[in-house]
C-alpha cells in the first residue's frame, strides 16, 4: 500500500506542474480578468504545497503549516472570484484577503507547540465556505452558459463536502480516530487535490480560450466597439442582443401569421477537442466553427451566441423540412471544410429546431424547445438534427456518420 508520504509527494508533484502550466500559458497569451484571478489562484496552490512539504521535512519549520493552509484558502477565493469575474461581476478582492489571513493567524497563534492541527477548524470552516461559493457562482450567468463550467461545479461541491465533513470529524470525533484518518486524512486530502487540480486546469482553460482568438487579441477600444455594437468578436449577436432580436421578429410574425423557426447549434465533444489538442487548438475550431454557420446560414437570418460552443440561428422557415434541409448544409460545410479538420478529428455540430407552428410565438418557450432537442440530438451521438413537434417525440434526422 502507498504510504502517506509518497501520496503527498505526487499530489504536490501534479499541483505545481498543473499551476505552472495553467500560469505560462495566462503570461503567454493576452488573457482575460478571470484567467487571470484563476492563475492567482493555482500560484497559491504552488505556495501551498511547497510549504506543507517544507513542514513535512523540516518540523522545526512550525509557521509553514499555518502558511500553507492560508494559501489553500486564497486559492479556492481565487478561484471563486475568477468565476465571479467570467461572469461580469468584481470582487470582493478584500474577502480572500481577510479569510486568508484570519486562517494564518489561527494557525500561528498557538507558537511552536506539538499542536499540529492548531487552527484547523477555522482553516476547514474558510475552505468550505469559499468553495460553496465558487460552486454557487458556476452554475449562474455566463458561467452556467460555458460547456467547462459543469466539472468545475462538481469539483467544487465535492471540496465543499469534503471540508464539510473534515470540520464536522473533527469536531465531534477528533483527528485521531480512524474514520478521520482514512476518509478525511493528509492522504484522502492528497488524492482531492490532485483530481481538482487537474479537472480545474482542463475547464478553466477551456473557458477562458473559448471566447475567439478575435475577441482575445482585441485592444480595449475595439471591445468597447463590440460591446456598443451588440456583436461579439466572432461577427455574431451576443445573447442579449439576439434575444431582443428575436422577440421582435417574433411579434411580428404572430401579426402575419408567419412561421419562424429557431436552430440551437452545439459544436459535438468540445472538451474532448480542448484535452486532445489544448485550449490554442479549441479556440480556433471555435472560431472557424462561428465562421462555418455564419457562411452556409440563411443569408436573412439572425444568428447569435448561446454559451460556448452554442450559436443560435432565427429565420423563416415555410416548414420543418426546410429547416432540416439548412440545418444539414450547415453540417456538411462544417465536415467539408479543411481549415477545421484535426488530425483523428472531424468537427462536428448537434442541431436542435423549434418552430413556431408548434411552440407558439413565446422566446421562452421556443428556445427551450430547441435546446432541449440540440440536447437529444448530442446525446444521441451528435451529428444530427432533431425537430421539437411539440407532441412529446421529436423527429431526429441523422445527417451522417461521425
Amino acid at each position: 500500500m502507498i504510504d502517506g508520504w509518497t501520496i503527498s509527494l505526487a499530489s504536490a508533484l501534479i499541483v505545481v506542474v498543473t499551476a505552472a502550466l495553467f500560469i505560462g500559458s495566462t503570461i503567454v497569451h493576452k488573457d482575460s480578468s478571470a484567467g487571470r484571478l484563476w492563475a492567482a489562484g493555482y500560484l497559491a496552490g504552488i505556495l501551498t504545497t511547497t510549504s506543507f512539504l517544507a513542514w513535512q521535512l523540516s518540523p522545526e519549520l512550525w509557521w509553514a503549516s499555518a502558511v500553507g493552509n492560508a494559501g489553500f484558502v486564497a486559492g479556492t477565493a481565487f478561484f471563486w472570484l475568477g468565476c465571479r469575474r467570467h461572469n461580469g461581476r468584481r470582487g470582493p478582492y478584500w474577502a480572500a484577503a481577510l479569510g486568508s489571513s484570519v486562517v494564518f493567524l489561527a494557525g500561528v497563534v498557538a507558537g511552536p507547540s506539538d499542536d499540529a492541527w492548531a487552527g484547523a477548524q477555522v482553516y476547514f470552516a474558510a475552505i468550505a465556505v469559499f468553495a460553496v461559493l465558487a460552486a454557487v457562482e458556476s452554475s449562474r450567468g455566463e458561467m452556467r452558459r460555458a460547456r467547462g463550467s459543469r466539472p468545475m461545479l462538481v469539483v467544487f461541491s465535492v471540496e465543499a463536502a469534503f471540508f464539510t465533513g473534515r470540520l464536522i470529524f473533527f469536531t465531534v470525533e477528533g483527528p485521531d480516530t480512524a474514520i478521520f484518518d482514512l476518509f478525511f486524512g493528509s492522504s484522502a486530502l492528497a488524492l482531492v487535490t490532485m483530481i481538482m487540480s487537474v479537472v480545474l486546469s482542463n475547464s478553466m482553460s477551456l473557458i477562458r480560450f473559448a471566447q475567439g482568438t478575435r475577441a482575445e487579441s482585441a485592444s480595449r477600444s475595439d471591445r468597447r466597439q463590440i460591446a456598443h455594437t451588440c456583436y461579439t468578436g466572432d461577427d455574431v449577436l451576443t445573447e442579449g442582443a439576439f434575444g431582443r432580436i428575436v422577440r421582435d421578429r417574433l411579434d411580428r410574425s404572430e401579426f402575419h401569421d408567419e412561421q419562424l423557426a429557431l436552430l440551437h447549434f452545439d459544436l459535438d465533444d468540445l472538451s474532448e477537442i480542448n484535452m486532445a489538442f489544448g485550449p490554442a487548438h479549441a479556440n480556433a475550431i471555435l472560431a472557424k466553427y462561428t465562421a462555418v454557420v455564419r457562411k452556409f446560414g440563411p443569408p436573412h437570418a439572425d444568428i447569435g451566441v448561446a454559451g460556448t460552443g452554442r450559436l443560435v440561428v432565427a429565420a423563416p422557415f415555410a416548414s420543418a423540412d426546410e429547416a432540416l434541409a439548412m440545418a444539414a448544409i450547415v453540417q456538411r460545410g462544417l465536415l467539408e471544410d479543411s481549415e477545421v479538420q484535426l488530425t483523428g478529428l472531424r468537427p462536428t455540430a448537434s442541431v436542435g429546431i423549434a418552430l413556431t407552428d408548434y411552440t407558439g410565438f413565446d422566446y421562452g418557450r421556443l428556445s427551450r424547445a430547441a435546446r432541449q432537442a440540440c440536447r437529444q440530438a448530442s446525446d444521441a451521438g451528435g451529428n444530427r438534427s432533431v425537430v421539437d413537434t411539440g407532441a412529446g417525440q421529436n423527429a431526429a434526422s441523422d445527417t451522417g456518420a461521425r
